[in-house]
């Protein structure tokens, strides 16, 4: 289906505006409860890259200065520091902190890192609003795409995650939705394949880049076009072959090894799959369809349809679930301080795939059955990301104390679920906290008194 009519460009717009303007009035994000975690030093990369060539932070400070300013972000290695974070997302701000420093912003300036942040994250949401409308408008029509958008983007992590700070998923998930428009959109000029594939190839590196779990989606999409067009496939993988070359002779020089830290496979592996699983689908603070309860309908649809588009649709459910499973598969998998499945933004892509090519267009039962579950759902998702997660700060401070780092269980705690805190439940937590607190000291002072009882009358017996 083409997109050219001026009423689909006013929508989309209309969709990206709106999009940027709930970030940039987001108390969430203008409270920097965000801004100040993982986020925190990438863009101040941005700058070393303009100002000395090099990732390097050792001119902004002593170790000791920037591990107290940037924590756990940073790190040492051969005597320099780094930032531990993605590169994807400073090198692709470049531009925006190169004018950003021209203005006289300072990225070792906190307020100013948090602006930028906040201008590059209304950016990026405005941008999956308009992949996202384009990627519907493939196979549905105007109303039904901006309702499927509208719901994607302010009912999922891409408004609740990365419109309160510039996480690594900003700049990817736009990138993931370009490469699927350009996979998807029927092209019949197959003289354009080496051109084709350059910028296929190009938009997932640079996704690999911003996210290494974009590799979930790499494989499933190699396999499906070494199978459905294997001209394009190969074509594809030299494409990659040339980008990881590339990344490697740069790593080798700057960190002596092919990868990155960040990047290297032996950071994967938990001890606790099962539960990291069950928490990232269904736990009251973590699960993603629990936080987008809508996706149940769009998924349960996509394999009611899985035969009319077997092959496109087994590789965005191979993707889906390889997302899931190597996000679970990470120790930190409830991702720290964040609000709902943040480690899944990137899945949010998938499910939007799935439901562009399977969301019925017609007016049967099953059709209409469909569309109220869906907007019925996906009303209460909207209330969840873009009403609690922007401008409910109780839901940043859900994460401490007890802090969630230390207590990952609390994820799993259905008397407080983070979707719906408030101020009032808050209190009441800390109160139980406090409670258990004081009745485990009762009880521990209780069993010391008592075995210091029984081990002065042994001694006595024996005497």
């Amino acid at each position: 289906m083409k997109v050219s009519t001026p009423r689909d460009v006013a929508a989309a717009m209309v969709l990206a505006a709106a999009a940027a303007l709930l970030v940039g009035l987001s108390t969430v994000r203008r409270g920097d409860w965000y801004t100040r975690g993982d986020p925190y030093g990438s863009l101040l990369v941005s700058q070393a890259i303009l100002e000395q060539g090099s990732v390097s932070l050792d001119p902004y400070g002593s170790p000791g200065e920037l591990a107290r300013k940037y924590a756990h972000a940073v790190y040492v290695q051969d005597g320099r520091m780094y930032h531990f974070f993605p590169l994807g997302t400073p090198v692709l701000a470049l531009p925006f902190v190169a004018v950003a420093n021209a203005l006289s912003l300072d990225m070792t300036d906190p307020a100013d890192d948090s602006a930028c942040q906040g201008w590059l994250a209304a950016l990026t949401v405005a941008l999956s609003a308009i992949g996202s409308y384009l990627l519907c408008r493939i196979r549905l029509g105007m109303g039904r795409s901006l309702l499927l958008a509208f719901l994607f983007v302010f009912g999922t992590s891409l408004i609740s995650t990365c419109g309160v700070a510039l996480w690594s998923f900003d700049f990817e998930v736009p990138l993931v939705l370009a490469a699927l428009l350009l996979l998807l959109r029927p092209s019949g000029r197959p003289r354009g394949r080496w051109a084709r594939a350059f910028v296929l190839g190009t938009l997932l590196f640079l996704a690999y880049m911003c996210r290494p779990t974009a590799a979930a989606l790499v494989v499933p999409l190699a396999v499906y076009l070494l199978l459905t067009d294997r001209p394009l496939g190969l074509r594809l993988l030299i494409v990659l072959a040339f980008w990881a070359l590339v990344m490697g002779i740069l790593s080798l020089g700057e960190y002596g090894s092919l990868l990155p830290p960040y990047y290297r496979p032996g950071r994967l592996g938990s001890p606790d799959f099962l539960r990291a699983l069950a928490g990232n689908l269904v736990s009251p603070s973590r699960g993603l369809l629990v936080f987008s309860p809508f996706f149940v309908p769009v998924l349960v649809m996509g394999i009611l349809r899985f035969g009319k588009d077997s092959a496109r649709l087994a590789m965005l459910f191979s993707w889906l679930v390889l997302e899931v499973l190597l996000v679970s598969t990470f120790p930190h998998w409830w991702g720290g301080h964040s609000f709902g499945p943040r480690l899944l933004t990137d899945a949010v892509p998938a499910v939007l795939a799935i439901a562009a090519l399977t969301a019925p267009a017609g007016s049967e039962h099953r059709s209409r059955a469909y569309w109220i579950a869906v907007i019925i759902l996906g009303l209460a998702s909207v209330a969840i990301h873009s009403a609690q997660g922007l401008f409910n700060s109780a839901t940043a401070r859900w994460n401490r104390p007890p802090d969630v780092d230390v207590h990952p269980r609390t994820v799993f705690d259905w008397d407080y679920p983070q979707f719906c805190i408030t101020d009032a439940a808050l209190r009441r937590r800390m109160a139980d906290v406090r409670a258990r607190k004081r009745a485990t000291r009762e009880l521990l002072n209780w069993l010391a008194a008592t075995l210091g009882a029984e081990g002065r009358r042994g001694t006595e017996t024996e005497r």
